[in-house]
């Protein structure tokens, strides 16, 4: 592993392989590195729930030499980062209002954000969250990922418990974990896949033939498919009823 890469590069490399008291370290180092590189040894290892000896040693297994090694390696990593103000002056070199670029940039990426978010999840995260403190935790894949959506949490908040028609969300917890991340892209396509299985057996010959008419074939494709999605919703409406 090279000497140059970044705390968060070789957690995101290493976490699936590493134990998980050191998994559990990681996601602290990973979580605040702002607030890790102001703490004790004691600290973290107090935070994750794990005794000094397991921090030195995911340390070793990250190829630190120890904790001040890594400490000092962090404190680096965050000099080389660019702050808020540098951010903002990057956008105020595009053309228009400076305000309402930084505004549109955030709206973007919670809309973005929000447009992957699938009903029965958040009826899921509802039925959830009534039961459960109000904290909800998101998996990011990597702190990259973690730090471009922390200043957007409080209108996922917002936009959440709109959708839900409660205040069942406080806070929303952005946890590096790389691993839960690739399973669920993979549960997501599998579910994709049956979906499209039975939008496709919905589609009628009737349907097919009146499709022929449009000319362009991806966008016949599309409509066959909206169609399917439609006729799929419908029939599982109807079986509840």
């Amino acid at each position: 592993m090279s000497a140059n890469e970044s705390l968060a590069e070789r957690i995101q490399q290493r976490f699936g392989s590493l134990p998980a008291k050191q998994q559990s370290v990681a996601r602290v180092l990973a979580g605040h590195p702002s607030t890790v590189a102001l703490s004790s040894l004691s600290d973290i290892a107090a935070q994750a729930g794990v005794d000094a000896a397991t921090v030195v040693r995911t340390c070793q297994t990250l190829d630190y030499s120890g904790w001040r090694d890594l400490l000092a390696s962090l404190k680096q990593d965050l000099s080389r980062e660019r702050t808020f103000a540098e951010r903002v002056a990057a956008l105020g070199s595009q053309d228009g209002d400076l305000t309402a670029l930084i505004h549109a940039n955030a709206r973007r990426n919670v809309d973005d954000t929000f447009e992957t978010l699938n009903e029965q999840v958040l009826e899921d995260v509802a039925r959830c969250s009534s039961h459960a403190d109000t904290t909800l935790v998101v998996a990011v894949s990597s702190v990259t990922w973690q730090r471009n959506l922390k200043d957007l949490c409080g209108q996922m908040v917002f936009k959440l418990n709109a959708a839900l028609g409660a205040p069942l969300v406080t806070f929303v917890e952005l946890r590096v974990d790389d691993g839960f991340v690739r399973a669920t892209r993979l549960s997501s396509q599998v579910r994709e896949e049956e979906l499209r299985a039975q939008a496709e057996n919905e589609i009628s010959p009737e349907l097919r033939s009146a499709a022929d008419k449009i000319a362009d074939e991806e966008l016949r494709k599309q409509f066959l498919l909206a169609a399917g999605n439609c006729l799929v919703r419908k029939r599982s409406i109807e079986s509840r009823l």
